[in-house]
Protein backbone atom coordinates (compact mmCIF):
# COMPACT_ATOMS: atom_id res chain seq x y z
CA UNK A 1 0.00 0.00 0.00
CA UNK A 2 2.98 2.63 0.67
CA UNK A 3 4.67 1.36 -2.51
CA UNK A 4 1.47 2.84 -3.80
CA UNK A 5 1.16 6.01 -2.56
CA UNK A 6 4.94 6.94 -3.30
CA UNK A 7 4.44 5.78 -6.47
CA UNK A 8 1.34 7.78 -6.87
CA UNK A 9 3.28 10.71 -5.76
CA UNK A 10 6.43 10.68 -7.78
CA UNK A 11 4.38 9.52 -10.96
CA UNK A 12 1.99 12.91 -10.08
CA UNK A 13 4.97 15.36 -9.44
CA UNK A 14 6.43 14.14 -12.92
CA UNK A 15 2.77 15.18 -14.66
CA UNK A 16 2.74 18.37 -12.69
CA UNK A 17 5.95 19.60 -14.60
CA UNK A 18 4.80 17.88 -18.37
CA UNK A 19 3.98 21.06 -20.52
CA UNK A 20 2.98 20.49 -23.94
CA UNK A 21 1.07 17.49 -25.51
CA UNK A 22 3.74 16.96 -27.61
CA UNK A 23 6.28 16.64 -24.45
CA UNK A 24 3.91 14.55 -21.95
CA UNK A 25 3.77 12.01 -24.71
CA UNK A 26 7.55 12.38 -25.64
CA UNK A 27 7.54 11.25 -22.34
CA UNK A 28 5.40 8.78 -22.03
CA UNK A 29 7.22 6.82 -24.72
CA UNK A 30 10.41 7.10 -23.14
CA UNK A 31 8.17 5.58 -20.37
CA UNK A 32 6.88 2.83 -22.26
CA UNK A 33 10.41 1.99 -23.48
CA UNK A 34 11.98 2.08 -20.26
CA UNK A 35 9.03 -0.20 -18.69
CA UNK A 36 9.60 -2.64 -20.98
CA UNK A 37 13.45 -2.58 -20.57
CA UNK A 38 13.18 -3.71 -17.15
CA UNK A 39 10.89 -6.04 -17.79
CA UNK A 40 13.24 -7.47 -20.65
CA UNK A 41 16.46 -7.58 -18.72
CA UNK A 42 15.39 -8.48 -14.98
CA UNK A 43 19.18 -7.67 -14.35
CA UNK A 44 18.57 -4.15 -14.64
CA UNK A 45 16.36 -4.26 -11.72
CA UNK A 46 19.23 -5.67 -9.46
CA UNK A 47 21.92 -2.82 -10.19
CA UNK A 48 18.56 -0.18 -9.79
CA UNK A 49 18.52 -2.08 -6.20
CA UNK A 50 22.07 -2.61 -5.92
CA UNK A 51 23.54 0.19 -3.39
CA UNK A 52 27.35 0.10 -4.17
CA UNK A 53 26.07 0.78 -7.85
CA UNK A 54 26.52 4.88 -8.61
CA UNK A 55 23.01 6.76 -9.37
CA UNK A 56 25.27 8.16 -12.56
CA UNK A 57 25.98 4.57 -13.25
CA UNK A 58 22.97 3.31 -12.91
CA UNK A 59 21.18 6.32 -14.83
CA UNK A 60 24.03 5.52 -18.03
CA UNK A 61 22.70 1.51 -18.27
CA UNK A 62 19.43 3.06 -19.15
CA UNK A 63 20.67 5.63 -21.44
CA UNK A 64 22.43 3.05 -23.13
CA UNK A 65 19.67 0.84 -23.52
CA UNK A 66 17.29 3.88 -24.99
CA UNK A 67 19.74 4.45 -27.17
CA UNK A 68 18.85 8.54 -26.63
CA UNK A 69 19.37 10.84 -23.99
CA UNK A 70 16.68 10.76 -21.01
CA UNK A 71 14.47 13.68 -20.83
CA UNK A 72 15.47 16.04 -18.29
CA UNK A 73 12.28 15.90 -15.94
CA UNK A 74 12.46 11.76 -16.32
CA UNK A 75 16.20 11.98 -15.60
CA UNK A 76 15.89 14.05 -12.00
CA UNK A 77 12.63 11.60 -11.59
CA UNK A 78 14.68 8.90 -11.92
CA UNK A 79 17.70 10.07 -9.73
CA UNK A 80 15.40 11.18 -7.36
CA UNK A 81 13.85 7.47 -7.23
CA UNK A 82 17.16 5.84 -7.72
CA UNK A 83 18.30 7.95 -4.89
CA UNK A 84 15.45 7.46 -1.89
CA UNK A 85 16.08 3.38 -3.38
CA UNK A 86 12.43 3.04 -4.72
CA UNK A 87 13.43 1.16 -7.83
CA UNK A 88 10.88 -1.45 -6.96
CA UNK A 89 8.20 1.17 -7.60
CA UNK A 90 8.99 1.97 -11.36
CA UNK A 91 6.44 0.14 -12.45
CA UNK A 92 3.97 1.47 -10.70
CA UNK A 93 5.16 4.84 -11.38
CA UNK A 94 4.72 4.12 -15.10
CA UNK A 95 1.18 3.01 -14.73
CA UNK A 96 0.42 5.89 -12.73
CA UNK A 97 1.77 8.50 -15.04
CA UNK A 98 0.04 6.72 -18.07
CA UNK A 99 -3.23 6.92 -16.21
CA UNK A 100 -2.74 10.51 -16.00
CA UNK A 101 -2.06 11.15 -19.40
CA UNK A 102 -4.90 9.10 -20.72
CA UNK A 103 -7.32 10.99 -18.64
CA UNK A 104 -5.71 14.43 -19.62
CA UNK A 105 -6.18 12.96 -23.57
CA UNK A 106 -8.61 11.41 -23.04
CA UNK A 107 -7.10 8.45 -24.00
CA UNK A 108 -8.55 4.45 -23.06
CA UNK A 109 -6.15 1.82 -23.72
CA UNK A 110 -7.77 -1.35 -25.54
CA UNK A 111 -6.36 -4.94 -24.89
CA UNK A 112 -6.91 -6.86 -28.15
CA UNK A 113 -5.97 -10.79 -28.54
CA UNK A 114 -5.97 -12.69 -31.95
CA UNK A 115 -5.31 -15.81 -32.99
CA UNK A 116 -3.09 -14.11 -35.42
CA UNK A 117 -1.80 -10.35 -35.30
CA UNK A 118 -4.53 -8.48 -37.10
CA UNK A 119 -3.70 -6.48 -40.53
CA UNK A 120 -3.61 -2.55 -40.25
CA UNK A 121 -6.76 -2.17 -42.34
CA UNK A 122 -8.67 -4.03 -39.60
CA UNK A 123 -7.00 -2.21 -36.43
CA UNK A 124 -8.30 1.01 -38.66
CA UNK A 125 -12.09 0.12 -38.29
CA UNK A 126 -11.73 -0.97 -35.11
CA UNK A 127 -10.23 1.67 -33.68
CA UNK A 128 -12.95 4.05 -35.54
CA UNK A 129 -15.84 2.07 -34.09
CA UNK A 130 -14.45 1.86 -30.80
CA UNK A 131 -13.54 5.87 -30.81
CA UNK A 132 -17.07 6.29 -32.27
CA UNK A 133 -18.41 4.55 -29.31
CA UNK A 134 -16.54 5.46 -26.59
CA UNK A 135 -15.81 9.13 -27.79
CA UNK A 136 -12.09 8.77 -26.66
CA UNK A 137 -8.87 8.59 -28.56
CA UNK A 138 -7.99 4.50 -28.63
CA UNK A 139 -4.58 3.46 -27.98
CA UNK A 140 -4.90 -0.06 -29.16
CA UNK A 141 -2.45 -2.76 -27.91
CA UNK A 142 -2.60 -5.60 -29.54
CA UNK A 143 -0.91 -9.69 -29.01
CA UNK A 144 -1.18 -12.74 -30.33
CA UNK A 145 -2.42 -15.19 -28.95
CA UNK A 146 -2.58 -18.44 -31.04
CA UNK A 147 -5.05 -20.70 -28.04
CA UNK A 148 -7.80 -18.70 -29.47
CA UNK A 149 -7.59 -20.23 -32.86
CA UNK A 150 -9.61 -17.90 -34.00
CA UNK A 151 -10.48 -14.61 -34.23
CA UNK A 152 -10.16 -11.99 -31.10
CA UNK A 153 -10.82 -10.84 -27.39
CA UNK A 154 -11.18 -7.25 -26.47
CA UNK A 155 -10.57 -5.81 -22.82
CA UNK A 156 -12.05 -1.97 -23.15
CA UNK A 157 -11.64 -0.74 -19.49
CA UNK A 158 -13.44 -3.36 -17.35
CA UNK A 159 -15.59 -4.61 -20.22
CA UNK A 160 -14.66 -7.59 -21.96
CA UNK A 161 -15.58 -8.62 -25.12
CA UNK A 162 -14.68 -12.34 -26.91
CA UNK A 163 -15.50 -12.83 -30.41
CA UNK A 164 -12.69 -15.56 -30.37
CA UNK A 165 -13.41 -19.43 -31.73
CA UNK A 166 -11.90 -20.84 -28.61
CA UNK A 167 -13.91 -18.20 -26.15
CA UNK A 168 -17.33 -19.91 -28.24
CA UNK A 169 -16.23 -23.10 -28.18
CA UNK A 170 -15.34 -22.84 -24.68
CA UNK A 171 -19.29 -20.85 -24.22
CA UNK A 172 -20.59 -23.80 -25.85
CA UNK A 173 -18.79 -26.66 -23.40
CA UNK A 174 -20.23 -25.05 -20.40
CA UNK A 175 -23.71 -25.29 -22.22
CA UNK A 176 -23.28 -28.87 -23.07
CA UNK A 177 -22.34 -29.13 -19.25
CA UNK A 178 -25.53 -27.29 -17.67
CA UNK A 179 -28.00 -29.73 -20.05
CA UNK A 180 -28.95 -32.12 -18.08
CA UNK A 181 -30.07 -35.99 -19.55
Amino acid sequence: MRSQKVAAKYANALFQVSGTTEEVQARQEQLKSLAAILREHPKTQRIFSCPEVSIDAKLEVISKFLQKPLNPHLKNLLHLVLKRRHSPCLERIFIDYNKLVRNQLQQLDVEVEAATLLDPATCSRLIQKLEQQESKAISLNETEKPSLLGGFSLQVGNQHLDLSLGGRLKQLKKQLLKVEP
